[in-house]
């Protein structure tokens, strides 16, 4: 249980360093229940993550296919991958394998990636022109 309470302030300051300087930045955050392929957003990481993405200035976008009931706005993904300077996944929904990325992608500001399940494809996103890096893993290990 401590080590997942933890994984908030991990992701957090995982994504204020590779964000750096930008200006007004915006995230765009993929999953916002506790676990895949369900509804259920109490005691998400999610919560955690927004509240402290907002303390230090940066605005955060969710959308979740599965979860409607939650406590900010879930947006579509055209929505959130607008303008991002980074895209966040927090839960490993399938419908997130099979995005299109090169679609999506073209929307943001900088096409970067945070994959703090280490699910994704990440040769695929590379191949979109993403820079990608996973949770807990040096960006040159992320494959």
């Amino acid at each position: 249980r401590e080590i997942n309470d933890l994984q908030p302030k991990q992701t957090v300051h995982q994504i204020l360093n590779l964000l750096g300087d930008y200006p007004n930045p915006k995230v765009a955050l993929l999953g916002a229940a506790y676990k895949a392929d369900i509804s259920d957003s109490r005691e998400s990481p999610a919560i955690s993550v927004i509240e402290e993405l907002e303390k230090s200035g940066v605005r955060a976008l969710i959308h979740d296919p599965h979860t409607t009931n939650f406590c900010r706005p879930i947006s579509t993904l055209p929505e959130v991958f607008k303008e991002a300077n980074l895209v966040v996944l927090l839960t490993d929904h399938k419908e997130y394998q099979s995005i299109d990325i090169y679609q999506l992608g073209n929307l943001m500001t900088t096409k970067a990636l945070l994959d703090t399940r280490n699910v994704l494809d990440h040769k695929q996103w590379r191949e979109a022109n993403f820079s990608v890096a996973v949770l807990g893993i040096s960006s040159e290990k992320s494959t």
